[in-house]
């Protein structure tokens, strides 16, 4: 814990959620913009000892975040558009009856821009129930290990799944892991290159961050331990499912690590900061969440803090607990994990305790 006021008091912040919510392991990092002022706060152990701000940790759809750059860096260079249909990157016959409704197939007016916004309308091969009655995001949570690749995203799709609503559809959106994984092979056909090295080259190097990179299986053991997946009380092993999401969910950071890639995601160090605002085009995806082009935001409605209204939170989060987000009202960047997949509302209602904390900008 940072030896200041504001590290005393989001020391506090974290020591409380780490006795009442049942988190095992909790880590957190803050910038506040208007001192200047970078902080860290743990609880729990890790392999070796203490859990701290160099912890690394899984970071779930907080890793979309990681495309989200990508594909700005990728625009900047003028390797892709985001309204250029995905059928000039991945060919048509790659994507011929992924998005079929009423007998018309939608699937070659798919765009970046709709992957980025999930405005796509395809459905999500990860969390929705498919034609035999399962669940992938269940079996996965229940401890039974898969692989799988777009090749076999795209299968489900096509056959398991059905989409929802046209692309584009004016204000519609559903968050859908189909999109990401789209992205994906977007990425790796403009660049010729595999997604674990783009992050780590055009991500990760640029910001000499050395515990950031897309999760492999096979070379897990030869870097430092990442804390385990919980699920309530439960460790689900899923090492192959993990690197088998891609930039939908495979990531690993630090809090350190995370908040230093979370400021220069807005600052202009990844992509052309004139691009930002573009990004905050929202539309409801699941309450009390939205989503704009590659980024979340939150923001409660007044009626839940009617005295002391809520700020507003940009960035992303994951279902492993993880968090990255940036509050233009506080000026304050936060980052972090509660490791807990069990409880989807307790990194925001961990995040907002901690902004609670930082003295009003």
């Amino acid at each position: 814990m940072s030896d200041s006021s504001l590290g005393r008091k989001v020391g506090r912040v974290v020591a409380r959620q780490h006795r009442k919510s049942g988190a095992d392991e909790i880590a957190v990092s803050v910038f506040c913009e208007k001192t200047g002022e970078t902080v860290h706060a743990a609880a729990g152990q890790q392999v070796g000892g203490p859990v701290d701000a160099q912890t690394p940790f899984f970071l779930a759809s907080t890793t979309k975040l990681f495309a989200t750059a990508l594909v700005l860096q990728l625009r900047s260079e003028g390797l892709l558009e985001l309204d250029e249909p995905i059928t000039r990157y991945l060919g048509a016959a790659t994507l011929s009856g992924l998005h079929r409704i009423g007998g018309r197939d939608f699937s070659g007016e798919i765009t970046v821009r709709h992957l980025l916004s999930h405005t796509s309308g395809l459905p999500d091969y990860f969390e929705e129930k498919r034609r035999d009655g399962s669940r992938l995001a269940t079996n996965l949570l229940a401890g039974t290990d898969a692989r799988w690749s777009l090749d076999d995203v795209l299968a489900a799709t096509r056959h398991d799944l059905a989409p929802h609503f046209r692309p584009g559809e004016a204000r519609k959106a559903l968050y859908s892991d189909t999109n990401h994984q789209l992205l994906g092979g977007v990425i790796e056909s403009v660049t010729d290159q595999p997604l674990a090295q783009l992050v780590k080259v055009r991500i990760a190097d640029r910001l000499a961050l050395t515990r950031t990179y897309l999760f492999d299986a096979d070379t897990a053991s030869t870097r430092p331990a990442v804390l385990p997946l919980r699920n309530s009380a439960s460790r689900p092993a899923i090492p192959q499912a993990i690197e088998s999401t891609r930039l939908d969910g495979g990531g690993v950071s630090s809090s350190a690590e995370l908040l230093e890639f979370i400021r220069a995601f807005f600052d202009g160090r990844l992509f052309p900061a004139e691009d930002v605002p573009a990004l905050f085009d929202w539309r409801a995806v699941f309450f009390p969440l939205q989503y704009g082009v590659g980024v979340m935001r939150l923001k409660l409605p007044w009626f839940f803090s009617p005295f002391a209204p809520q700020p507003e939170l940009v960035g992303h989060s994951g279902i492993s607990g993880a968090f990255a987000f940036w509050s233009p009202e506080k000026r304050v960047f936060l980052s972090g994990t509660v490791n807990q997949l069990a409880n989807r509302s307790l990194p925001y209602r961990f995040m907002l305790q901690v902004l609670a904390a930082v003295e009003p900008a």
